[in-house]
């Protein structure tokens, strides 16, 4: 149901995608993709917008992604273009095996040494670059559940 619901890209996940672009969402979003904390150049009015727009919520565990939609849909967005781009670095007959599993020994080797190679290329593509590493190892997974 929400696979289905993500890929039917639903109005409102497309303004959602509409509103990563901006700068006061990125300031707070980028942070909780990569894991950091939120720098002290974030304001609280910030915040409160992110807050307020749905995106995220407080809980006693500090800021989290409001739903398990938003937690899919978002890293998803910010690394669609580089998912289809890694479309043509990664053919999907290799690293499968022969009942359909993942052979995730070849796919990660295979991910090390395309991120040694070209990271620093990719990541400057993101417009959340704090978070391009995380975005770009989503878009590889991503690319790799729905080549499965």
């Amino acid at each position: 149901m929400k696979e289905n619901l993500i890929l039917r890209r639903e109005t409102h996940l497309d303004q959602l995608v509409d509103k990563l672009r901006e700068e006061r969402v990125r300031r707070v979003i980028a942070p909780m993709l990569d894991g950091t904390d939120l720098s002290r150049h974030v304001s609280p009015d910030n915040i409160q917008y992110v807050i307020d727009l749905g995106l995220i919520h407080r809980t006693n565990r500090g800021l989290q992604i409001t739903n398990p939609i938003y937690q899919e849909v978002i890293p998803r967005e910010l690394s669609y273009v580089v998912q289809l781009n890694l479309e043509s670095h990664f053919q999907p007959a290799w690293y499968i095996n022969d009942d359909g599993s993942l052979d995730m020994d070849k796919l990660l080797a295979a991910f090390q040494d395309f991120f040694r190679q070209h990271s620093e290329h990719w990541v400057e593509r993101f417009d959340y670059k704090e978070a391009g590493p995380q975005l770009l190892l989503q878009a590889a997974i991503m690319l790799w559940k729905c080549k499965k």
